[in-house]
């Protein structure tokens, strides 16, 4: 139980600081926190798959994001983009690589839902900000680490 409280304070604190760099700083200072750009039309997929078989990370990924869940409960008006930061400051902080997604509803169909969106991803998988595929890719940032090597990533 200790261990809930401690991620969602964590994920509480990392959601503030996003929220605080997304209001007051432009994103071109700060968008390499975010990891490596990659083009929109190129797949943010991790190349390794070795989490595939560990199930350990598996379930670090899942308590990582119901921690952000809970944190941006109790934090009213902390939307789709600080809660993606948050969880994947908190996978980078346990060198877990993952993409986050930044998004937007075609023209055609605006105006109906929020025509921007974030999301993250991880082993080809929508962790949190699923919406299904309403969304085309506009930004792509992913942090991946090899075994051993601290320079890729944010957090080490």
């Amino acid at each position: 139980m200790i261990r809930v409280r401690l991620r969602t304070l964590e994920a509480m604190a990392l959601a503030l600081i996003a929220r605080l760099l997304i209001r007051f700083v432009p994103l071109a200072r700060w968008s390499q926190l975010l990891g490596e750009s990659i083009p929109a039309g190129q797949s943010a997929d991790i190349a390794d798959h070795d989490e595939t078989a560990d199930t350990q990370t598996d379930e670090m990924v899942r308590a990582c994001a119901a921690a952000v869940r809970r944190a941006t409960m109790r934090m009213p008006g902390t939307i789709c983009l600080p809660q993606a930061i948050a969880l994947q400051w908190m996978l980078a902080r346990r060198r877990i690589g993952s993409a986050i997604i930044l998004g937007f509803v075609p023209l055609a169909r605006r105006g109906v839902g929020d025509d921007l969106h974030a999301w993250v991803e991880w082993n080809g998988r929508k962790i949190i900000g699923d919406t299904g595929d309403a969304h085309a890719r506009l930004l792509q940032f992913r942090t991946s680490y090899d075994s051993g090597d601290c320079n890729s990533g944010t957090f080490c």
